[in-house]
């Protein structure tokens, strides 16, 4: 997503991004024209490990009890049916 958000906005952030850690990860979305299941399954259970992580710390139960999980339902409904499945 950030990817596509500098490659329309900003080149050089493109560029940028895609000279980090995650180029091998961004090219093979750009050149199979999306992701695995089992990458949409692995993204989406370390999102899920994040958003438990986060919660740990978030003193305000109404952002920890209801707005984070309702963050990862939309996360995880984004993945699973908004981005394409490759090869």
């Amino acid at each position: 997503l950030a990817s596509w958000c500098f490659f329309r906005g900003s080149p050089r952030m493109h560029s940028w991004l895609k000279s980090s850690f995650l180029k091998t990860y961004i090219e093979k979305y750009e050149k199979e024209k999306g992701m695995t299941k089992r990458s949409k399954a692995v993204t989406i259970a370390l999102m899920w490990v994040m958003l438990l992580f986060s919660s740990l710390f978030i003193k305000d139960t109404l952002t920890a009890y209801i707005i984070l999980p309702l963050l990862g339902v939309v996360g995880s409904a984004t993945i699973i049916f908004f981005v394409p499945n490759s090869r």
